[in-house]
Order: structure tokens, then sequence, then C-alpha cells
């Protein structure tokens, strides 16, 4: 088949960027003509040219293809206003953003993707009238590895993520610096790194969240769920939670609990790397998966869209989508500023205080004995400078 695969930004890490150059990577071992196309090309789409699959942009679309595989709104209409005939299969990535959830315009989507039960709920809530069919996240297990045996204790910790931050950042390092271990941060708001991969495959325990829990337990670590919120420990008793949950945080009604890690990082144990490789090899097979996107992409036969319907409607998404990357963008830097506004505002009390406290010494001194000795010693001499 003659396949386009859409995703909005591939200039960005995260894990619907590493889903999309995986299944791409896969469809085209299974002989597939893959075409990638995004608004936001970056190291990843260089990462896929290197592969051989080609990237492109809205001008340099193919004049035909036989099915259409999306995973954001925008692209779905951009990608059923130039291919109005051709059968779309969309792939949610989440529950949290429109973006991720499919069009509710009939005849744009006519089957969609879930990788876990907590996006599936919210995409069988939606007004769409579309089969929707689950299938598990795949993991490139002959990429992510294990180099060597799970040590004990542990010695590196990767915190492999775009929102760990602020309260929470500081009580997860915390309790890693209290245990001894040493830790990384990969993702947006830290170290960026094209291929986690490498750092993955030295780690003994991975923090993360979603798709980032999975890479590290093929890579052999020990894995923690813990982003926006923790679940603790993936174990082969946790996991069918865990992965319904998609990783999530939210898999089990626990009360919050900050200093929770601290505790339970002593539960450590490095057969814990074992099972989780396992468990990736066995549930998460990027074969397996590509296959049954290549069974659903080939019976596709959806209605042709409205063209003009959906040419306005990819318009409008698309400038929603943008304009709530900037708003994110603006936010982050309102609060930079803000902090430094703060730390300036502490540098000019600090300042404040020490001119203070140099105008209170140099009274002191002025009432001194000694400096009115000297006063009183040096004072012809000042009479005799104004003279001249």
């Amino acid at each position: 088949m003659r396949l386009v695969l859409g995703a909005y930004y591939l200039n960005l890490p995260g894990g619907a960027v590493t889903y999309f150059a995986t299944v791409a990577d896969h469809l085209q071992r299974l002989g597939h003509e893959v075409t990638a196309f995004t608004h936001e090309p970056g190291p990843m789409a260089e990462r896929l040219e290197a592969g051989g699959i080609a990237v492109v942009g809205p001008a340099r679309l193919p004049e035909a293809c036989d099915a259409i595989l999306v995973q954001d709104a925008p692209c779905s209409y951009d990608l059923a206003e130039r291919y109005p005939g051709v059968g779309q299969l969309f792939v949610s990535h989440g529950a949290e953003f429109d973006v991720e959830v499919p069009p509710q315009l009939p005849g744009v989507v006519e089957k969609v993707v879930v990788l876990n039960d907590r996006v599936r709920r919210r995409v069988e809530a939606t007004a769409l009238d579309a089969e929707v069919v689950r299938l598990t996240q795949p993991i490139d297990f002959t990429r992510f590895v294990p180099l060597e045996a799970p040590r004990r204790p542990p010695r590196l910790a990767i915190l492999l993520g775009n929102y760990l931050t602020g309260a929470r950042l500081d009580a997860v390092t915390g309790a890693l610096d209290e245990a001894g271990i040493a830790w990384r941060r990969l993702g947006r708001r830290a170290e960026v790194s094209d291929d986690p991969a490498l750092e993955l495959n030295e780690a003994d325990v991975v923090i993360g969240y979603g798709r980032s829990v999975l890479e590290g337990m093929s890579a052999g670590c020990a894995a923690y769920v813990d982003e926006f919120s923790a679940d603790g420990w993936v174990t082969a008793e946790s996991y069918p939670a865990l992965e319904a949950d998609g990783f999530a945080g939210t898999a089990f009604d626990t009360p919050p609990d900050v200093g929770r890690l601290a505790r339970e990082l002593a539960g450590y144990d490095p057969a814990m790397g074992t099972v989780n490789r396992e468990l990736i090899v066995t549930r998460h097979s990027p074969f397996e998966h590509a296959k049954a996107l290549a069974e659903l992409l080939g019976g596709l036969a959806p209605r042709p869209p409205e063209r003009a319907v959906t040419a306005e409607m990819s318009r409008l998404v698309r400038l929603e989508w943008e304009a709530q990357l900037r708003a994110t963008h603006y936010q982050r830097e309102a609060r930079e500023m803000q902090r430094r506004t703060m730390v300036a505002e502490e540098r000019a009390v600090d300042a404040e205080r020490r001119a203070l406290e140099a105008e209170g010494r140099l009274a002191e001194i002025k009432g001194s004995a000694r400096y009115r000795l000297a006063q009183r010693l040096t004072a012809p001499l000042d009479r005799l400078r104004r003279r001249r």
C-alpha cells in the first residue's frame, strides 16, 4: 500500500513522536510505501529520512495514496482535504487535549486506534460514529535493550518526561539524592536527547509517565510511574492496571503523597528490570502492532467528506492548536519573568540591607574616639589644602 502518515510536529520530544517513528519504520519494513507528512519537521524527521522514509510538508505530498494514518486533528483534516476519497485511520494518544481526539465531522475518520483504556473511554464518549480498536503501545525492543545485568543498589535513574517540575521534581530528586542514586533528566524542560535509548540502556531505574515508562522497561530498567501523579513501581501484579491507564499515574485510588518515592526506593529489586523486559517483548511488539495497523488500513472504505468543510475545519483546528502552543510558550515566559523579577527584588532588598548596614557602620566609626582624634590631627592639613 501507498501510505501517508500525518503528525503535526516532529521537532519536539514526546511519546506521540516516538510512536510515529516506530510505526513508520515498521510499516516500511512490511513493504509498504510510507510518506510522513508534518508541519513542523525536526530531529525526528531527520531520523526518518535517514531510514529511507520521505518526510514532506503540504506542498510535497504525493499525488495519490491508498490509506492515511494520522494522530492529530489538524493533520486529519489536512489529509482529508488532500485525499477526499481515501480511508483514514486515527491514532488517539491522549484524553487531555482536543487536538488528540479524532475529528467529529462524519466521513473523515472511519476507525480509531487507542493505546489504553483511559483514552478509549474518552473517544467512545464522543459523538463520532467510528469503530474503536484497542492496541498496546509498540516499543522497539531492538533499540531499547539492557546493556548489562540489573545492579543492586541502583546507580543511575533517568527522569524521562516533559512535565515533571516544581515541588514534585524537587521531591523526586531529593529522594534520589538521599538514597545515593545519581540521576539525569531528559525531556523538553531539561536535557533533550534525540535518542534516549542510549541513556536508558545504561540506567537502573526510569521514572516517568506514559510511553517513557515502557521504553525504560524495554531497556531492562525498574520503572516507577510518577510525573503528574504517582502510581509507584511497575510489577507483574500492577502492570495490567497501569497499562490499561496508559501509565498516567491515575490507575489506583491512592491519596497524594509527595514523599512516597523516598519510602518506596527501598523496595527496588534488580529482578524488576528482568520482568519488565519480558513484559515488553511479549505484550508490546512493534512487529505485531504494525501488522494490526496494516490490516486496519487495508480494510478502510470511508465516505468522501465535503471538501469545503474539511478545508475550513483544517484551518480552524490548526489555528487553535498553534494558539494553544503559543499560549503555553507565553505562560512559561511569564513564569520565568516572574521568577527573575522575584530574584531581582530579593537582590534589591539585600542591597538595601547592606547599604543600611554600611551606613550604620560608618556612623559607628565616625562616633569613635579614634575617628575624632584623626579628624583633629588632620584638620591643619585640610585648612592648608583649602588655602592653596
